[in-house]
């Protein structure tokens, strides 16, 4: 717990190290909350699917839930780009090189969100499923990568 409050406490502070362990008390935590409301969301769809039911309840939860999730993931952002900054500092690597799995995490997101904006329409992708899949194949080995980076043992 003293983990994630030195996390809080360090909301904007890039410089410095961070432990393996606060690192990753870090980012189970916000991964742990995430969770949850992303499967309380999922349940809500899964009960209702594509109908919009008729009760008000319903429609102002589900949107209270969603502003609830993107802002809590705005609230972490800065935070967890610090821990991470400062972890790859303890590990002897430039904090710099984190822009490259960020870099690939969002344009695999506007791949996917153009991918699934088309499912819904009648408009075919404007990238094809070939690049859609390497696309997702090097976010994975760049993120892969980073979490090896990650857990290098600190430089004394």
């Amino acid at each position: 717990m003293n983990e994630i409050k030195t996390c809080l406490k360090k909301y904007f502070s890039f410089g410095g190290k961070a432990s393996l362990k606060e690192f990753w008390k870090w980012c189970f935590s916000v991964l742990g909350v995430s969770l949850l409301m992303a499967c309380v969301l999922a349940v809500m769809i899964a009960v209702f699917g594509n109908r919009t039911p008729s009760c008000l309840f319903y429609e102002v939860a589900f949107k209270v839930l969603l502003i609830l999730f993107a802002c809590f993931h705005l609230a972490v952002l800065c935070p967890s780009l610090a821990v991470a900054s400062r972890r790859l500092r303890d590990a002897g690597v430039c904090p710099w090189w984190m822009l490259l799995p960020i870099a690939m995490c969002i344009a695999s997101a506007f791949v996917f969100m153009d991918a699934g904006l088309a499912g819904m329409s009648a408009m075919q992708p404007s990238v094809p499923v070939v690049w859609q899949v390497v696309i997702y194949a090097v976010t994975v080995l760049v993120g892969f990568v980073f979490i090896c980076l990650f857990c290098k043992p600190s430089k004394k």
